[in-house]
């Protein structure tokens, strides 16, 4: 998921460069879309299955299916298999089962559905009294754009608040579940234009949903403003960015652009090995300057011989041995092909400690309410002390904004357990119910947001209800997040040991293990290629301002066929639009990619769409056939033939849950 606040800064770049275009647009709805693309990874139905088949399969060996599961899977296998009880009837409330179908999302995503409308809510909606209070933490790059109504809020949220698919995220698809059988699958080789071949059909979608949202647009251009029907576009088009965005964010993209425009400075001849030698010595150098961030308590950023030595393995593939286990000797170079990043076993720990991690950092760095709490609001959170969030009595709230107590509650057992319980209590006392109404009394919470968080806390209470030896949502994320800060840090720990190594020692920038032994830098894993955060260290400024334009572009185009009329006989050539900016990255001179980063290199600006002069060649359809390829892309079903694939999926690992209960 990375940081979310990165797609609201390229949200609010292409509002500042396109909005002008078509400023009779409630723009806001753009990064709404955008948006609950991200936090619909919290439904995830497969991969909440998927962790239940790793439950059961404990009792019938090692599995290995951990590296398959995404944002929420995780949380099933790793936190309950320490409870010695019967957990059937738990584990299916708590994650979901496939069928009947109205039980397919579990306690668990509901809780977060809640807290995620609320959140929506004191970001996009008018009528939060307090809203100044909330921007600069929840979206400070929107900034001043017109927020909507919280009818229409709760209306978009109510049908674009999804679920988790790969292909609206571009990441690494579980289509086939054994990391060592991917080798042979079609979807898994590399195409004529350097991808593989599941990104083209990840760019296939891509082009069917801008086709259907041209035509769309078209017919209701001239409704009005605030028509449902035109809020609905941009929050389609937002979805349709996110994906985009992510194409650049989790891919090796950036690092192979880099190792090919270096190298074409370099003599003809010098072998591979001697140009990455000259390449780990020299990179650094070449590097864009990372965006300035606010000081804080934040103890890590990685080092520079960490950035080189993730510079280097986001070139290589991984290797698997069965069962599905990254290879603990080799991985497969990666200079002639795109892939994205995938999920592995700890994935999930690495990705939710740094974003609260980093979000703990910007509380700290803010001059405003979370610095030092205003009077009303100290009573309202009912702490002793209450400067600071971190230091806050309630232990759930104290979790989420405080490392060093995650840390401890990972690492002391006796500590864990006793904060857990004063959790129950605190819960059963309702003084959670109490803090919403406060907030909502003092202004801070619309109705609907105070509706939703009090709806997650009635699913929290009556989880912990269940039994005495399950705990509730919050308090089994709780030991989620401790054991997850406790992994980052060791993972952390073992990568600066890697930074002393000798040249061609284990752990060094030459190192090509697949595993090598520090979680956060295994190849082909989201922890090591997704470059969505200030930390996210190498080629983070270049992915982020590569990313901007590409964005800005496709809804350039967009925008301007709209502005353009003329009915649907005619439309763009989606195809060639997107392979235009979806493709390898030769690193040439006459390359849009190599022009936005020299424009960045020598202004430290974003480029205007006419500053670069590699544009796309007749972006309009032409031909004897358009009217064929269009009405194909218009009716096409890609986007559902990939839904479909992946529901199959969660079909498949839950019905294998029956033959591993009985």
């Amino acid at each position: 998921m990375g940081d979310l606040h990165r797609h609201a800064e390229i949200s609010a770049h292409v509002h500042a460069q396109v909005g002008p275009l078509r400023p009779d647009e409630d723009w806001i709805c753009l990064e709404l879309g955008n948006y609950l693309t991200d936090v619909s990874q919290f439904r995830d139905p497969f991969a909440n299955m998927l962790a239940k088949r790793t439950v059961w399969g404990e009792g019938l060996g090692e599995f290995g299916f951990l590296s398959l599961i995404p944002v929420i899977g995780l949380l099933v296998s790793e936190a309950i298999l320490n409870w010695a009880i019967d957990l059937d009837e738990w584990i299916d409330r708590m994650f979901g089962v496939h069928e009947p179908a109205d039980q397919r999302n579990g306690k668990l995503a509901g809780y977060f559905q809640h807290i995620f409308e609320g959140m929506t809510h004191l970001i996009f909606a008018d009528d939060v009294p307090q809203t100044a209070v909330w921007r600069p933490l929840l979206a400070p790059a929107l900034g001043d754009i017109a927020r909507l109504p919280s009818a229409e809020v709760a209306r978009i949220f109510g049908h674009a608040f999804t679920q988790y698919y790969p292909h609206e995220h571009t990441d690494f698809p579980p289509y086939v579940l054994y990391g060592e059988q991917r080798v042979n699958h079609r979807l898994y080789k590399r195409g004529p234009r350097g991808l593989l071949a599941y990104l083209e059909e990840y760019t296939d979608y891509l082009a069917e949903s801008l086709a259907k949202l041209e035509v769309d647009w078209k017919a209701i251009a001239t409704a009005p403003k605030t028509d449902p029907r035109r809020h609905d576009v941009l929050v389609r088009l937002g979805k349709v960015l996110h994906g985009i965005e992510d194409y650049y964010f989790h891919s090796n993209h950036l690092e192979l652009h880099l190792w090919n425009e270096l190298r074409a400075g370099r003599p003809k001849g010098e072998t591979d090995d001697a140009y990455r030698t000259w390449f780990a010595a020299n990179v650094a150098s070449k590097w864009l300057p990372p965006e300035s961030t606010p000081s804080s308590s934040r103890d890590w950023t990685p080092s520079r011989e960490h950035q080189v030595r993730a510079h280097l393995r986001r070139l290589r593939y991984p290797r698997y041995v069965p069962v599905n286990t990254l290879d603990r000797e080799k991985s497969d170079p990666a200079l002639d092909v795109i892939f994205t990043a995938g999920f592995d076993k700890k994935d999930l720990f690495h990705t939710l400690s740094m974003a609260l991690e980093s979000m703990e950092a910007s509380l700290e760095s803010m001059e405003n309410l979370f610095v030092r709490l205003p009077d009303a609001l100290q009573t309202t959170l009912a702490s002793k002390n209450p400067q600071r969030l971190r230091d806050i009595d309630l232990v759930l709230i104290k979790v989420l904004f405080n490392k060093a107590e995650r840390a401890r509650m990972g690492r002391d057992e006796k500590y864990r357990d006793a904060q857990l319980e004063l959790h129950v209590k605190q819960l059963k006392e309702g003084r959670y119910e109490a803090g919403i109404r406060h907030l909502h009394a003092g202004g801070y919470l619309n109705d609907r947001a105070r509706d939703a968080w009090l709806a997650a806390i009635a699913i929290d209470r009556e989880m912990e209800d269940f039994g005495d030896y399950t705990p509730g949502v919050s308090g089994f994320m709780m030991q989620l997040l401790a054991k997850g800060q406790v992994e980052l840090e060791q993972s952390r720990r073992r990568s600066a040991g890697f930074d002393s190594a000798r040249d061609r020692g284990p752990g060094n920038a030459f190192d090509e293990r697949s595993d090598n032994g520090a979680t956060g830098e295994h190849i082909g894993t989201h922890t090591l290629m997704s470059k969505d955060t200030s930390i996210s260290l190498p080629v983070h400024e270049e992915t982020r301002r590569v990313a901007r334009f590409a964005s800005m572009a496709v809804a350039r185009h967009l925008v301007t066929e709209v502005n353009a009329g003329g009915g649907s006989s005619g439309g763009l050539d989606w195809d060639r639009i997107l392979r235009h900016y979806l493709r390898f990255p030769h690193a040439r001179a006459g390359m849009w990619e190599t022009q936005v980063l020299n424009h960045v290199r020598r202004t430290g600006a974003d480029p205007k769409y006419d500053e670069i002069p590699d544009q796309v060649v007749q972006p309009r359809v032409q031909g004897p056939d358009a009217a064929a390829r269009l009405a194909a892309r218009r009716s096409g079903t890609v986007r559902a033939d990939l839904e479909k694939r992946y529901i199959g999926l969660e079909e498949r690992v839950d019905h294998f849950q029956l033959l591993l209960k009985f």
